[in-house]
């Protein structure tokens, strides 16, 4: 537009409003350079600042602008000026003072003042005689003066935004304003525009660099440490308020309950100098309640609302019990592998503007993404800790089963020996059903004609064998009468051979942890590759 308006002033050079007589006012295009140079030399707009203290993270808008006012009245010789800040919230334009903003505003729109006109169209108007043009049928902002000739530009960045609109006038007694007063003005306020835009672009780019050392370090202390789930979104609340600018910060964990969507709340305390983010006692039903996580929470979709009064998606009566205002809100769900995991939440921009611009939610999406990887690895900590917890009962109960019953201990201290067959020193020799519960008594007997009794102690060694019998399970091979016959087995060939072995080669157990299926047929068991007999040898 800026290109556009330049040149298309060689191309109206006939047009009534650029044609003026020539008096003290005007000037030639020498003369004209030599005065633009003097006021530049002359006056410390933000023209001439050192790119570092222009180029700061918090950019005083309507100051720098009202300077670079100041300078292009003087450069064209103006009466005065009025700056009009857009308002892109509201659709709006406003008039703006020194110390403040003015209380006068205009919808950008035709047919009400010239700045408006300007600031929808984007294009430059200069009017010799601004009462006679029908098309702003309310003139200019300024009342009460012989205002005369009007020159008014907007200021707009290479995306197309117009930021504000420049309006410079003459009154009665002076001159019109000439092609040379516009070239300068179009020249100062598309380098305004562009320069603006590089300075955002800038901020934006920094913020996204002091989020990602953010999120790194976060990724570093929170996957390298247990940290507790409150101080954890406390953190990363507070950071995105600090990079988004948000006066409040909201966090809610999704917790699937039948059908209906439940969220723990972490919000802020009522204390100002708490900065914490506390978990609330009750419970929030998106299924039922109205609100903007709620939407978020059920269609995963982020939402940027700009002026919350006037969108019906907000629920106004959340402020009407708090007493808290809210303007805009930013609110973006924390997606995982299996669906919606949380939802963060900020109110209110107040740095940088009055709402959360397409910048905050691209940095609050990249945001979001690490919030779902730091909230995954926590519930699975969380989950990891609860079983640990359940495994450690388990682990005290299976102590308590593999002690014997008492019954069967005193039973077996009363009655440790029992009658040897006659052939039970045979291979061949196999136990009778009747027998069965005499096992025991034969197994220790076997282990006392391999290993003397001073080198054992006989009550944890009946404890051994009854516990050896009480885990085995009912299964049709690996039971403990396959056990017990297996252990006669060795206790035959160790009889035989007893000076070729030593006594700890004479110790034997046949494996407890056989899992074998009705079928007969190996399963692999985490508890067979676990049992410290089958571990691989190095």
């Amino acid at each position: 537009m800026i290109g556009t308006s330049v040149q298309s002033l060689e191309k109206n050079k006939n047009h009534q409003n650029e044609t003026r007589p020539k008096s003290a006012y005007s000037r030639n295009e020498k003369g004209g350079d030599k005065l633009f140079s003097f006021f530049l030399q002359k006056t410390p707009s933000v023209l001439l600042r050192e790119l570092s203290s222009f180029l700061t993270d918090s950019v005083d808008l309507p100051s720098l602008l009202h300077e670079t006012c100041d300078v292009l009245k003087n450069v064209t010789r103006a009466y005065g000026y009025a700056l009009y800040m857009v308002d892109a919230n509201l659709d709006e334009i406003y008039l703006t003072r020194r110390l403040g903003e003015g209380r006068s505003r205009w919808k950008i729109e035709e047919g009400t003042i010239i700045a408006a006109f300007v600031a929808t169209k984007k294009e430059y108007v200069m009017l010799d005689n601004y009462t006679r043009d029908e098309r702003f049928p309310d003139g200019v902002a300024r009342k009460g003066e012989a205002i005369k000739s009007v020159l008014c530009v907007p200021v707009v960045t290479p995306d197309g935004d117009c930021l504000a609109v420049i309006e410079l006038f003459t009154l009665m007694n002076q001159g019109n304003f000439s092609k040379d007063d516009l070239k300068i003005t179009i020249v100062v306020t598309g380098w305004m525009g562009a320069a603006i835009h590089q300075n955002q672009q800038r901020v934006a780019l920094k913020k996204q660099q002091e989020l990602n050392e953010y999120l790194l370090d976060l990724t570093k202390n929170y996957f390298s440490d247990t940290v507790q789930m409150e101080k954890m979104i406390s953190d990363v609340v507070r950071f995105a308020k600090e990079t988004l600018g948000a006066e409040r910060g909201s966090f809610f964990i999704i917790d699937k309950e039948n059908e209906e969507l439940v969220a723990d709340l972490f919000d802020e305390g009522i204390d100002d100098h708490d900065t914490g983010l506390h978990k609330k006692n009750t419970k929030i039903r998106f299924g039922k309640e109205r609100g903007i996580a709620g939407l978020v929470a059920r269609t995963g979709v982020s939402v940027n609302i700009k002026d919350a009064y006037n969108d019906p998606r907000f629920n106004k009566e959340i402020d009407q019990k708090t007493g808290f205002t809210t303007k805009s809100i930013l609110c973006m769900p924390i997606m995982g592998v299996e669906g919606i995991l949380g939802v963060v939440q900020v109110v209110n921009k107040i740095n940088g503007g009055t709402f959360f611009t397409s910048t905050d939610e691209n940095l609050f999406k990249t945001f979001s993404v690490y919030c779902a990887l730091a909230l995954h690895y926590t519930k699975v900590n969380i989950e990891m800790n609860k079983m640990m917890h359940v495994s450690n009962i388990s682990l005290k109960l299976l102590r308590l089963q593999l002690k014997p019953c008492t019954h069967d201990m005193d039973d077996f201290i009363v009655h440790p020996d029992t009658k040897i067959p006659s052939d039970f020193y045979q291979f061949y020799w196999y136990i009778n059903l009747n027998n069965f519960g005499l096992m025991p008594q034969y197994v220790l007997y076997m282990i006392l004609q391999v290993v003397h009794v001073s080198e054992i102690n006989i009550k944890n060694m009946m404890q051994f064998i009854l516990s050896a019998r009480k885990l085995y399970r009912n299964n049709p091979y690996h039971n403990f009468e396959h056990a017990f016959n297996v252990c006669h087995c060795m206790h035959a060939i160790l009889r035989r051979n007893l000076k070729k072995f030593s006594v700890i080669e004479r110790l034997f157990h046949h494996g407890t942890t056989h899992r074998t299926k009705p079928t007969m047929t190996f399963s692999p068991s985490p508890l067979y590759q676990g049992a410290i007999f089958y571990q691989p040898s190095n």
